[in-house]
């Protein structure tokens, strides 16, 4: 990418489809990366949604450091696609999206670790997206977005001519070597 902004930081990031998708919007996946490279990978751990007091937690798992978000819910469902390793059918909008309706996304900060962690600004340069490549399933064009106080969410970064399956936002050109990216599990 020859020329870049440079790189927000927010509390919260999310992907909308930016082009009209007929039948349900379905994400399979979902990274995000702190780079417009898609090198640097952000540790996403969400709460758990089937257990909001973290009692099934062991020692051994890593602390929620935010929540999964989207619009339409149900918000459980919505943590699946940021779950590695589990075979899983990801989160689905349930019915058709028009640009604006439906959105899927993070946010940062984790209360029960005190107060100066309630919100946790996060820089997001990049993300990847696995979308459902059956017809009607997914968006032939992305927007990320963060949250920017008494603004609302701001695009940061589009891509367009997609035609479902796996694919980076920001859309990369021969400036950024595609064999830097590491892929989804």
């Amino acid at each position: 990418i020859p020329f870049s902004m440079p790189v927000p930081s927010s509390e919260m990031w999310r992907v909308s489809p930016i082009v009209g998708v007929d039948k349900e919007w379905k994400v399979l996946k979902f990274r995000f990366f702190s780079d417009i490279a898609c090198t640097k990978a952000v540790a996403i751990y969400p709460a758990p949604y089937s257990d909001p007091f973290e009692s099934s937690l062991t020692d051994d798992d890593p602390s929620p450091n935010g929540a999964a978000f989207s619009l339409p819910g149900p918000l459980p469902r919505a943590a699946y696609p940021l779950v590695d390793g589990e075979a899983i059918d990801g989160w689905t909008s349930g019915r058709p999206c028009e640009p604006g309706e439906c959105h899927f996304g993070f946010s940062f900060g984790n209360a029960a670790a005190g107060a100066d962690r309630i919100r946790e600004y996060v820089q997001v340069g990049c993300v990847e997206v696995v979308q459902s490549d059956m017809e009607g399933e997914f968006a032939e064009g992305l927007s990320l977005e963060y949250y920017k106080p008494d603004v609302g969410f701001v695009t940061y970064r589009t891509v367009m001519g997609l035609d479902g399956g796996r694919c980076f936002v920001p859309q990369f050109n021969a400036s950024v070597s595609p064999f830097s990216r590491t892929p989804l599990a």
